[in-house]
């Protein structure tokens, strides 16, 4: 009888839970979602607020390295310098290095310089030689020193990656001065027909799109040098911002030599008069005689006869080709070089002050620079 109590007792209580499972489920109230936040589209930047943030980014920048690569192609023959440098804003100094090969008698030189600006004075060492000095602009020297005036008109070209990071693109302006010291370097005396001849202009520049400084920048041109057709290629890598510097002036070319020092002259009144004699000049004869020295010695002869007057003049000139003397003989009759050599007859536009030796040198005599002291004494 109890064990019968016990079993109803045990099926009783199992009832129960069942049953309070069943109405439990069923009166469940409904679970509502926690609230989400609200999604918003991201703003896309524009062109003006990017250039915005670039500016602001690059006037803060204190030190920065860059890695360059200049390509100038005359007449269809290019020729490549690599540059790296290291520039310390903050305190205007620099260090630079730039390789590039020279092609001479048919062999290829490497020729490697180093520089150093501290301010605006630049110490030059080529190839391991003496070291020069000269004075510069800090503003052509800092690469980065004119690229917020670049971006006043910059349109927004869309983005692209750079080492891994992602970049805006950005069309600088046009502003074809800012390859005049490239055509000053390659055209010399003619750097102004490169300027008015320069065209299809094209800058740009990567803009990392977090931190908004500069990560690549390229810069091409076409112009003409003395008719010849010339394209510069110039791209230029930035790395390493605000990173800890410490650009010290070697000992050796503390000493160096100034290389922008101008004469002076202990009389002028004597260069005036020696001018004169110059003008007076109708005709004469020269003879040049050149010892080369170094690794491919040799010696080399000019012959000149000059008729000022008419403006004509013949130069003979000897020299050694590879151990055998070769004779090239030029003409000049006014603007225009004619020259023969090896039997065959070509000629070539020029200007007679630069074939007139005589003039060369009353234009040398004309540029010098001269200084008078508090006294009068020169």
């Amino acid at each position: 009888m109890k064990q019968g109590i016990f079993l109803i007792t045990v099926f009783a209580v199992i009832g129960i839970i069942i049953m309070s499972g069943c109405i439990g489920e069923k009166g469940k109230e409904p679970v509502t979602p926690a609230p989400q936040p609200q999604q918003h589209a991201v703003k896309e930047l524009t062109a003006g607020e990017i250039v915005e943030k670039t500016k602001a980014a690059v006037s803060n920048i204190k030190t920065y390295e860059a890695d360059s690569k200049h390509i100038v192609m005359i007449g269809g023959i290019p020729e490549e310098e690599n540059i790296t440098c290291e520039v310390d804003r903050e305190n205007k100094k620099k260090y630079g290095f730039s390789s590039y090969v020279e092609i001479t008698t048919g062999e290829e030189i490497l020729i490697e310089t180093e520089t150093y600006v501290i301010w605006n004075v630049a110490y030059t060492n080529a190839a391991g030689a003496q070291w020069f000095k000269s004075e510069t602009d800090w503003a052509v020297e800092d690469v980065l020193f004119g690229i917020n005036d670049l971006l006043i008109n910059a349109s927004l070209k869309g983005t692209e990656s750079v080492d891994g990071k992602y970049a805006y693109v950005l069309e600088l302006a046009a502003d074809k001065s800012v390859f005049n010291e490239k055509f000053i370097a390659l055209g010399g005396e003619d750097f102004e027909e490169m300027i008015n001849k320069s065209g299809n202009i094209n800058l740009k520049l990567w803009v990392d799109k977090e931190t908004f400084l500069p990560l690549k920048e390229q810069r091409t041109a076409d112009t003409k040098l003395k008719g010849d057709f010339v394209k510069i290629e110039i791209e230029n890598n930035f790395k390493n911002y605000n990173a800890p510097q410490n650009i010290q002036l070697p000992e050796k070319a503390k000493s160096a030599e100034d290389a922008s020092a101008e004469e002076v002259i202990q009389n002028p009144e004597q260069v005036n008069k020696t001018i004169s004699a110059i003008d007076k000049v109708t005709s004469y004869k020269l003879y040049i005689n050149k010892n080369v020295t170094g690794p491919y010695p040799a010696e080399e002869t000019h012959e000149v006869e000059c008729d000022r007057g008419n403006k004509k003049m013949i130069n003979v000139n000897t020299f050694s080709v590879s151990g055998t003397e070769a004779q090239l003989t030029t003409f000049v009759i006014d603007n225009m070089n004619y020259y023969e050599y090896s039997g065959a007859w070509f000629k070539t536009d020029t200007k007679w002050e630069n074939e007139d030796f005589i003039s060369v040198i009353k234009n040398l005599l004309e540029k010098t620079k001269v200084e008078v002291n508090e006294e009068g004494e020169t």
